[in-house]
């Protein structure tokens, strides 16, 4: 992802991961809030789950995931959808090659310009 001048550019989105996310309906599922001794934060689900390991080494310089990236990435989707899918709900993924640790999730949010006021800046 690139921010330039108020702007965040998408390069890749991939359409397997984005099938996933688009077929999570309006179910909610059982999560509770928790902070660890070291205050970060988590949540508690229903169900048991694998994270699969992601590669640490990425060449920055490349805009696409590997496919075994994306198979990991569309695993790990698959199961946030099954045991919290409210979690992922509106959500569309796209891969930032800088950070290849946190697959990265965005919603678009559309907000009315204030009168007077310039479209998009809020205080």
């Amino acid at each position: 992802m690139q921010q330039v001048s108020n702007e965040i550019r998408v390069r890749y989105a991939d359409p397997a991961v984005n099938a996933v996310l688009s077929a999570i309906g309006d179910q909610t599922m059982p999560v509770s809030r928790h902070f660890s001794q070291s205050e970060d934060f988590f949540l508690q689900l229903e169900g048991e789950y694998t994270v699969p390991h992601l590669p640490v080494h990425h060449d920055v310089r490349v805009p696409v995931p590997s496919q075994d990236y994306l198979s990991t990435v569309v695993r790990i989707a698959e199961q946030v959808a099954r045991l919290a899918p409210q979690v992922l709900e509106g959500l569309t993924y796209f891969f930032d090659p800088a950070e290849i640790l946190r697959p990265c999730f965005f919603q678009v949010f559309r907000v009315a310009p204030e009168r007077g006021g310039t479209e998009g800046v809020h205080h």
